[in-house]
Parts: C-alpha cells; sequence; structure tokens
C-alpha cells in the first residue's frame, strides 16, 4: 500500500459491465457461504451497465467486502450484495450482512491499517486487518466514498459509492458472461471445440454456471474448454476425451473434487493429466487433503484470473518437457521405471500386447486400443501425452527396438527379422530401419550365408 498511499499507482481505464463484475465475483464467494451455512444473494435495479472504470481495483473492492462480510457472519445467516443507480451519474454497491457486527465505539477507527474491532487474545475470527484499510483507499482513489452502518450482534452494512461514466467503447469490454449462458454438458459441443484447431483441451469442472461461464470465457483465446456440473460428470468426461489438464471445484454434486482428483489420478487413462483444484476450503488441512489425492495446483477462491493462467501454463510446459525428455532416443523404452508407476504399467502393457503380436503386419491403432480397452482417441492422446508418439509411431518403436535386438543378437538374416517384427517387405524395414536408428540394419549384424 506504500505505493497507493505515495500517488505512484496509477488507474487503468477500461471498458467494464460493473453489473456483470459484481455478479462473478458473488458467484466466486458461493461455495464458501454454503459451506457456512450462509446464503448469499445478490440484487440489481440494472441488467448491465457498461462504465469506464479500473476493474482491477473495483474488483479488489468488492472481493474484500464480500469476504468480511461471510467471514464475520452466523451460521446460517445471510449475507446480501445490492447494486443501485443514485442521482449525478454515480453508483452505489452495498454489502449488508447478519454477523457479529461492530460496537459504535469502534466504528470510526476500522478503516485504520491493522485495527482489530475484536482485540482479545482469543477472538474467534481473523480481524480486517489491511482489508478494510486497502479498501477505503482504493475507494478514494477511484473518487468515491464508503460508509458503514453497525452495532455489536445486529450486523453491519458497508457502502461504496462511486461516480461513473458510461463507455462509448464497448469493443474492449472485459467479458463477463451473463448466467444464461448455457452450459456445454456432458458431451455436448465435444466434437466441435475438439477440432476447432491444435489448442489445448482443458476440462472445467464446475457446477456454479456464471462461474463456469467466467472461467471458460477467460480462457476460451488459448484453450478449447469442455465444462461438467458435477464430479461424476467431470470423470465420465475426462475418460473419454483425455483433455490436456483438468481444473476442478472442491465442493460439487455427486462427487466432490477431492473423489475426481483420487479417481482420475488412479486410472491408468487419466492419471497423466495435470489436475488444479479450486476452493473456497483454503486451510492447510484441506490443501494438505487435495495434495495428497493428487491435485498438482491448489488455488483458493476468489482466484485471480492472472494466477489461474499461469498456473496452467506452468503446468502445461511441465507435461510438455516430460513429453520431449521421454520423446528423445525413444527413451521410455529403456526408461520406463523414471515414469510414475500407473503410466510405466500402461506403457508396459501396450508393449506387452504388440511384442506378443509383432510379426502380425496388420497391427493397427484400433486394435491396440480394443486390447487395452481404449479408443481410437483416447489411445492416441494418452501416447500423445506420454512421450509425444501417436500410435503409429509407437508400434514402430516397438518394431525397430525389437528388430534392432534380433540383429544385434544374430537371430535371422536381415530379411528373416523384417519379417518376423512384422514387415512383409525387405526393402521396407530396411528403409524404416535406417531412418529409425540413422544407419542401415547391416551395420548391426552381417547376414548370416
Amino acid at each position: 500500500m506504500g505505493r497507493l498511499e505515495s500517488g505512484q499507482i496509477e488507474l487503468e481505464v477500461k471498458p467494464v459491465d460493473i453489473v456483470a463484475m459484481i455478479r462473478i465475483h458473488v458467484a466466486q464467494f458461493h461455495s464458501l457461504a454454503t459451506n457456512q451455512n450462509i446464503r448469499l444473494d445478490f440484487f440489481a435495479e440494472t441488467e448491465t451497465l457498461v462504465i469506464e472504470e479500473d476493474a482491477d481495483k473495483l474488483e479488489k473492492i468488492i472481493q474484500n467486502l464480500i469476504s468480511n462480510a461471510i467471514k464475520f457472519s452466523h451460521k446460517e445467516g445471510q449475507v446480501t450484495v445490492l447494486f443501485k443507480l443514485l442521482a449525478g451519474e454515480q453508483f452505489e454497491i452495498r454489502v449488508e450482512d447478519q454477523g457479529i457486527g461492530i460496537p459504535q465505539a469502534k466504528l470510526p477507527f476500522i478503516f485504520d491499517r491493522f485495527y482489530q474491532a475484536d482485540s482479545s487474545d482469543t477472538r474467534t475470527r481473523e480481524g480486517a486487518g489491511i482489508g478494510l484499510a486497502l479498501v477505503k483507499e482504493l475507494v478514494t482513489l477511484l473518487g468515491g466514498t464508503i460508509t458503514v452502518e453497525s452495532s455489536e450482534s445486529n450486523g453491519s452494512v458497508f457502502a461504496v459509492r462511486l461516480p461513473y461514466r458510461l463507455s462509448v467503447n464497448e469493443a474492449e469490454l472485459t467479458p463477463y458472461p451473463e448466467p444464461r449462458v448455457p452450459y456445454v454438458n456432458g458431451s455436448q459441443e465435444v466434437a466441435g471445440q475438439l477440432s476447432a484447431g491444435s489448442l489445448p483441451v482443458i476440462l472445467l469442472i464446475e457446477d456454479n454456471q456464471q462461474l463456469n461461464e467466467f472461467i471458460r470465457t477467460t480462457l476460451s483465446e488459448k484453450y478449447s474448454v469442455l465444462t461438467a456440473e458435477d464430479g461424476q460428470a467431470g470423470i465420465d468426461l475426462a475418460l473419454a476425451e483425455i483433455p490436456a489438464l483438468i481444473i476442478t471445484d472442491l465442493m460439487m454434486p455427486v462427487k466432490n473434487g477431492y473423489e475426481v482428483c483420487a479417481e482420475l489420478k488412479a486410472d491408468e487413462r487419466s492419471s497423466h493429466i495435470p489436475i488444479v483444484m479450486l476452493t473456497a476450503k483454503a486451510d492447510q488441512d484441506s490443501r494438505i487433503h487435495g495434495l495428497e489425492t493428487g491435485a498438482d495446483a491448489y488455488l483458493g477462491k476468489p482466484f485471480d484470473n492472472k494466477e489461474l493462467q499461469a498456473v496452467i501454463e506452468n503446468l502445461l510446459r511441465q507435461r510438455k518437457a516430460l513429453q520431449e525428455k521421454y520423446s528423445q532416443n525413444y527413451r521410455w523404452l529403456t526408461h520406463s521405471e523414471e515414469m510414475p508407476s500407473v503410466e510405466k504399467a500402461f506403457l508396459d502393457k501396450i508393449r506387452t500386447v504388440i511384442e506378443q503380436n509383432l510379426d502380425d503386419e496388420q497391427i493397427s491403432t484400433d486394435w491396440v486400443g480394443r486390447q487395452v480397452g481404449l479408443s481410437r482417441a483416447q489411445l492416441h492422446r494418452k501416447l500423445k501425452a506420454l512421450i509425444n508418439q501417436s500410435p503409429g509411431e509407437f508400434v514402430r518403436s516397438i518394431r525397430m527396438q525389437k528388430a534392432h535386438e534380433l540383429l544385434g543378437n544374430k537371430a535371422g538374416t536381415i530379411a528373416e527379422i523384417s519379417y518376423m517384427v512384422g514387415y512383409g517387405n525387405p526393402a521396407n524395414f530396411s528403409t524404416s530401419f535406417s531412418k529409425h536408428f540413422g544407419y542401415p540394419p547391416s551395420s548391426v549384424s552381417i547376414e548370416k550365408q
């Protein structure tokens, strides 16, 4: 906040739909409120209001006020967020709670930095600390005012009033989707999205429709996003499509995020997929539990979009590095013990199936998939994710490795060995071998006379 006080912070003004923004941020807190048996509602006088404003600073104000209202509310209480227009081109955001309230004597000090309304050593709730002080300074920076009405045991009402200027440039509008935008539910629209190009496929499992659409909209420029609205639907879609990465909420219908994570990480079809868990339960025990079930990253709600993007990019970059490691010089053939046990078992199973039928020239991707219980698409995506090879390349690698071994052991002529590894034409075998290893079969073994 030092830069804020010294006036070094500059406003980054751009078009923003303030009503849609508040609606989305309320949605992000729904699971936290539900977990504490608190009802959270949002009411607005107008469906939309596109203004010129600093969206990042508005978001911080809204998030802090809603977070505090839930934090200081009683179980089975209610938090209400209201938006209304005022005279003189102003709007008001009100956050009302039915919580513990603030004693009258302490109201004048609650916007002071580090001030705790409950200063006892045994206070049961973490104080607002720097949060309300930051809110006050951000509101002032935006040219507005903030007031509070409260009394002990009767809840609090925080009211932020800000001036606004209507935007005339909606082309650069921050995309906050409307709640009525339909889900991509189950496998609907999957084929269209997956064929849209080479964008990585991300599966989002989130039961809150507004938050689901918000995340999908923010990711859609870089990724093809599939969505599911409960844990079991997410598991089914993950196994059907084998996405590059999964984002899952923790608290969901049918199966929760822990169950989703544990089941997908234990299944050889999906064990390699990075999983990001989103949750309002950000305490250490919940975080550790999430990591123990196999989550690769853990983000607390409300999350920062830039942080989510960075986490996704980092996990995909790590996956890419592993692909490159095992695709180089076919390292997976001789160093598969370095892989996680589930992934090693998967490759070993496919390898065994192929080696047992190596002399069959007609081995196909569909046939291999059937032997291990995967569709053609599932097998392709799994192998590409693990070792950056298609099923056809995988079969050819096994053929070449076995051929090299047989040649080294002088198990037959080049022609004989070509038939042993499924090549009906020795000339084609020699060409493939030379291309694969960089030297001809004759360099490995002199043909038997």
